[in-house]
């Protein structure tokens, strides 16, 4: 079998893309086609098959055929009366659609409001009011529930590829290319509606490039040749990531089923250097028989989002290769690199290895671009050890939310960016994530920080695949208490253990660590705890739950 020619780009060459003030978020298929050893060699592999409404059907994709769908679509766009700056609302099922798209609204000028198709449609036609989109292309899985909620407030078309399939290349208008300002908006992402409703960040084609830029500047990652993404490419770290992987030639692998057995299967397959998720996909393959399929292909594991929890790292790194002195060696490196949409890159870095120890919910230290803060509610900044606002200034960071200048206002404090996390620093620098800022858990022996809580129960007890700490009002009293639903893994020692059992070893190992105890304790299903589009989990829908009787739940 003949080797496949090499798409990767010498490191003097992305240097070079890097100090040029042209390229930014807007434009970079040019460059990355201008840079390509050869534009014709596939570098976008699909798991789900890729079929334009021209007929034509690709299970992978060279830049130059990108170029040309991103063409393609750009004319379709330029059909349906798309103008500059114009926001186009695009959900779908998962896969390199979403890239075609952004692609293609930015050859307009235009702006993709790329959304998770997993959100629920009720929540998506909020989210498209908010943002007042001048259209609507969607496909035949979400048009049936999403077209009643939308059809009055947009006042452009509402397609599906359904609709517009068959139409003829040759009835499409040609258009002028969008020549950029550092300004522009290219892309209105989401962010995860762990809090109601997802806010609306504006991206822009200078901001949302930094970080590339950053890492273009600097070599190429070692492990970093041959990547697997199992993010939904509608997030902005999936498009962050193609972005750097197509300007840098390297070869990715689209994964539309991100379940963790999935992705399990296509590292099997693909054999990929390097592994790119959220935590949700981490969690649910740590929950697989990893050792029945093939990883050592694995050098890196790099985790987008929420910081990951210590015991699914371990779980993942002792698979996979390292290098040392230029020889293999067991046991892969885990990325930690905590973000937002809002943040526009992953502006933290920790490394995981099988000889590091930094855990307790850290994310390691800023960027060497970033001003990380903690702030009181004053806006001061907080001494080492001392809980507080996490805020943060950088180059990539959100100018404001689409269409809501009182939270774009009231996400500043003192110049910073308020990321809506609770974190300390140490006196090395390090930063601690303690919880999110809304789920913060005030119970009248102080407050309860969940995420905190959640890694010492994981840590300390590998029984439990996983678990959610929450506040709720207690009926009886009106108190609130810290509750813990957990997923107990079966056959493991906690398994067939009543709750009060658990709370009560539970309690134990948290009071001797000088952390709060539980009010309440529920062994539960997977289905319990509520996750959002991006796998994070729902607190605020737990929070509205009723507690379960007290043999179920445990003081």
């Amino acid at each position: 079998m003949t080797a496949m020619p090499s798409t990767l780009v010498a490191d003097e060459l992305r240097l070079q893309l890097a100090k040029d003030p042209v390229l930014g978020a807007g434009n970079f298929l040019d460059w990355a086609l201008k840079v390509s050893p050869d534009p014709r060699v596939p570098i976008l592999h699909l798991e789900r098959e890729l079929k334009t409404f021209t007929g034509e059907k690709f299970q992978q994709l060279s830049l130059e055929q990108l170029a040309r769908l991103a063409h393609l679509y750009a004319r379709l766009y330029k059909k349906l009366g798309v103008r500059t700056a114009d926001p186009v609302f695009v959900y779908l099922d998962d896969g390199v659609e979403y890239l075609i798209h952004y692609l293609a609204l930015t050859h307009l000028g235009a702006i993709g409001v790329l959304t998770n198709g997993n959100m629920e449609p009720r929540i998506a036609a909020v989210h498209a009011r908010n943002v007042g989109v001048a259209g609507v292309f969607t496909d035949a899985s979400h048009i049936q529930a999403l077209r009643p909620l939308v059809q009055e407030s947009v006042t452009g078309f509402i397609v599906t590829e359904a609709d517009i399939r068959g139409t003829q290349e040759a009835s499409l208008p040609t258009y002028r290319r969008h020549e950029f300002s550092a300004d522009d908006p290219i892309m209105i992402a989401h962010s995860s509606g762990t809090t109601g409703i997802p806010k609306a960040v504006l991206l822009q084609h200078e901001r949302f490039f930094h970080g590339v830029r950053y890492r273009l500047g600097v070599p190429r990652v070692t492990g970093g040749e041959r990547i697997l993404s199992s993010l939904p490419h509608s997030h902005n770290c999936a498009i962050a990531y193609l972005m750097l992987a197509l300007l840098s030639g390297t070869p990715v692998y689209i994964a539309s089923d991100h379940s963790g057995r999935a992705v399990l299967r296509q590292i099997d397959t693909f054999k990929p250097s390097m592994v790119v998720s959220f935590p949700q996909t981490y969690v649910e393959m740590t929950e697989c028989d990893m050792d029945a399929f093939d990883l050592s292909s694995v050098n890196l594991w790099f985790n987008g989002g929420d910081a990951a929890h210590e015991s699914h790292i371990r779980a993942l790194i002792r698979h996979g290769f390292h290098e040392q002195n230029g020889q293999r060696q067991p046991g892969s490196v885990f990325i930690d690199g905590m973000g937002s949409s809002e943040m526009g890159f992953s502006l933290f870095r920790h490394v995981h290895t099988l000889k590091t120890n930094h855990y307790n919910r850290c994310v390691g230290r800023p960027l060497e671009w970033v001003d990380a803060q903690i702030l009181s509610e004053e806006g001061d900044k907080l001494p080492p050890f001392q809980v507080g606002r996490l805020g943060v200034k950088a180059p990539s960071v959100t100018t404001g939310y689409w269409n809501n200048s009182q939270l774009t206002y009231r996400s500043r404090l003192s110049g910073y960016f308020l990321t809506g996390d609770l974190a300390y620093r140490d006196e090395e620098g390090r930063i601690f994530h303690v919880d999110r800022t809304p789920d913060v858990i005030l119970t009248p022996s102080g407050p309860v920080y969940g995420l905190q809580t959640e890694e010492f129960l994981l840590s300390r007890f590998p029984a439990i695949a996983d678990c959610a700490v929450f506040g709720q009002e207690d009926g009886a009293t009106g108190a609130v208490r810290a509750v813990a639903y957990v997923r107990i893994r079966p056959d493991s020692d906690l398994s067939g253990h009543d709750t009060s059992e658990l709370a009560g070893r539970f309690n134990q190992e948290l009071a001797s660590a000088g952390l709060p105890t539980l009010g309440g304790v529920l062994a539960v299903g997977a289905d319990a705890i509520p996750l959002g589009t991006t796998g994070k989990v729902l607190k605020r829908i737990l929070r509205m739950n009723e507690l379960r009787p007290t043999r179920q739940s445990a003081a």
